[in-house]
């Protein structure tokens, strides 16, 4: 059986951040979808989880966005690149979705 994640309902900007995750999931009321960022920093030589609540996910219109942070990353840094990809996709979805096939007969 794996560790228990701790939770947390706060996060300093300077604290030591492990990863940062944008996606969308069920509001605790069960009423709609809304976009979270969660946030595992490293607090006492443990890690927490932290979920801010970004609002509706359709209000939202970006792809979900995983971070992975290093030793020397901080929840500020983290929270600062994503604010800078949330809306700007390295990636062309259309050229993504093609595909080049053969029919095999």
């Amino acid at each position: 059986m794996g560790n228990v994640l701790v939770g947390t309902q706060f996060v300093l900007a300077d604290e030591a951040c492990y990863r940062l995750a944008e996606v969308n999931l069920r509001s605790p009321d069960s009423k709609g979808f809304h976009r979270y960022q969660l946030l595992w920093v490293v607090r006492d030589g443990e890690m927490a989880e932290y979920a801010e609540d970004m609002g509706l996910s359709r209000n939202i219109k970006a792809d979900p966005i995983i971070i992975l942070g290093c030793v020397d990353e901080t929840v500020g840094r983290m929270k600062l690149m994503a604010d800078q990809i949330r809306y700007v996709s390295p990636f062309d979805k259309k050229e993504l979705a093609a595909c080049d096939y053969v029919k095999i007969e």
